[in-house]
């Protein structure tokens, strides 16, 4: 095995395979699928580069920390820069923590998720990186009960869920437990700690919307909503659990994770492993692979100290294979732009009808919006028939001509003289007292009160479908791709 060379030879790989995963991640146009543009449009918008109204399914703090890359770079390659610096020190910290096992290292630099992740432009790798130091942490604090490691923990925990709210709901069931048969007081220094961890995500709300738990309650009462089926956009988001997706998220756990439920080795970790182990059925309710980035590095520290040389030999021969089969669409996508096996899932899944192409579909939209600017410029555009239609011609424009790209959502708003989008209301009735009272929970989303858009001063519009719902705009001009209206 690599490890057993010496020292030298053995750095000289470990460099070489990181600098193909760097220069694969920088060369492949894919940068991500699920809530990409969550997390590029409030870079773009904080950059001054967004024409449309912002809007996001998860905090702003990612975007904001990218939005000078996206400005020195005008483009999002900076997001893959900053996220291999990341994947760079999440692969060293699971060396640091392991002591210094070179097993350990070169396990993590060939996993499955690690290559997956890599061109992503998420905030999971910056939230994975402080769950494994928050793991690390509350490990020493289990050992000793000192509560500085605890304070660590609730730091790190704090700022993984400042970056991925989803860890607000892991973070329950990892409290009950590693923290219930602990002191009632270190229960709430913990919840004191992880408060304080939350700093730069409250910090920022409170700049932007002068609430420092906007962010933490928009998010957080959106996913329990979508889960119960009462979101927006609950039927759309719907992750369908065919046999590819559940293979292609089963893939990436390392396979001898399964040699930790045995008796002996369960009893060694039962806490962690319980954690794991409920984590992977609560995420298989929804069973995206880069949740996996959150797991994994905390798998291959348990492993390397359960498994012998030889199963470490095969993990280490298996995590290599999966990952060269992951990597075949990103290396597809270096020349060709368009295919329908964008990532792993997809490439089990439409395996083997491969559909490639070198023609760019948002490349054309982008120049079909700078005709468009060109002949109309400074104007204000509706953009339909989707309600999020708009957002993506405003991720896609890089351009300045164009004053704002409106959602036909929002236009429908106005034309009812409403600004409710859904709203939802849960009632407390009496059912087996004849009560004089009853209480009720209501909640809604819609646009800002202060909305100042002159929608009545909007003359064109445009769309990706080849006809627009509204009749008051007529068609005058087929693009590319984009149609052009105008409003009779």
């Amino acid at each position: 095995m690599i490890m057993e060379k010496n020292n030298k030879i053995y750095w000289i790989y470990i460099g070489i395979i990181f600098l193909f995963l760097c220069l694969l991640t920088l060369l492949t146009n894919y940068y991500g699928s699920t809530d990409i543009a969550s997390f590029a449009s409030p870079a773009k918008y904080f950059a001054g580069d967004y024409q449309a109204k912002i809007r996001s399914s998860h905090s702003y703090l990612w975007g904001f920390i990218n939005f000078p890359l996206v400005k020195l770079f005008n483009n999002l390659i900076g997001f893959k820069i900053l996220n291999l610096i990341i994947l760079g020190i999440l692969i060293y910290s699971i060396y640091y923590i392991s002591k210094k096992d070179k097993r350990a290292l070169f396990l993590t630099l060939l996993s499955p998720i690690i290559w997956y992740m890599a061109p992503w432009i998420n905030s999971i790798q910056i939230a994975s990186l402080f769950f494994l130091w928050n793991y690390y942490f509350i490990e020493k604090y289990n050992k000793t009960n000192k509560i500085k490691y605890l304070f660590y923990s609730g730091i790190f925990l704090g700022l993984s869920i400042s970056f991925w709210h989803a860890i607000f709901f892991l973070g329950a069931f990892y409290l009950i437990i590693f923290l219930y048969n602990k002191p009632l007081s270190h229960f709430f220094y913990y919840i004191l700690f992880i408060l304080s961890g939350l700093i730069p995500l409250m910090a920022l709300d409170f700049y932007l919307f002068g609430f420092p738990f906007h962010s933490l309650i928009k998010n957080i009462s959106g996913t329990i909503l979508n889960n119960l089926g009462f979101g927006v956009y609950s039927d759309i988001r719907a992750i369908p659990k065919t046999l590819s997706v559940l293979l292609s998220f089963l893939l990436i756990i390392p396979v001898y994770f399964w040699v930790l439920l045995k008796k002996e080795n369960f009893k060694k970790n039962k806490k962690i492993i319980i954690f794991l182990i409920g984590t992977i059925l609560i995420l298989l309710h929804n069973p995206q692979i880069r949740y996996l980035l959150l797991l994994v590095p905390i798998m291959i520290l348990i492993l390397i100290k359960t498994l012998n040389k030889n199963q470490i030999k095969k993990l280490i021969i298996i995590s290599t294979i999966i990952s060269l089969i992951i990597i075949i669409p990103y290396e597809i996508q270096i020349k060709y732009p368009t295919t329908n096996l964008e990532e792993f899932t997809l490439l089990i899944k439409n395996f083997p009808s491969f559909n490639i192409s070198l023609e760019n579909k948002d490349t054309i939209i982008n120049q079909d919006l700078i005709q468009i600017s060109k002949e109309y410029p400074n104007e204000i555009f509706l953009v339909g028939n989707n309600p999020d239609d708009y957002h993506r011609l405003a991720d896609i424009y890089w351009g300045d001509n164009i004053k704002e790209f409106i959602s036909i959502q929002d236009y429908n708003l106005y034309l009812k003289n409403s600004s409710t989008l859904v709203e939802r209301t849960i009632r407390f009735s009496p059912l087996r007292i004849n009560g004089r009272r009853e209480f009720w929970i209501s909640g809604g989303i819609g646009k800002p009160i202060n909305d100042n858009t002159e929608y009545d001063k909007i003359d064109y519009a445009i769309s990706l479908q080849g006809n627009f719902s509204l009749s008051e705009f007529n068609l005058i001009k087929k693009y590319e791709i984009l149609y052009l209206y105008e409003r009779v």
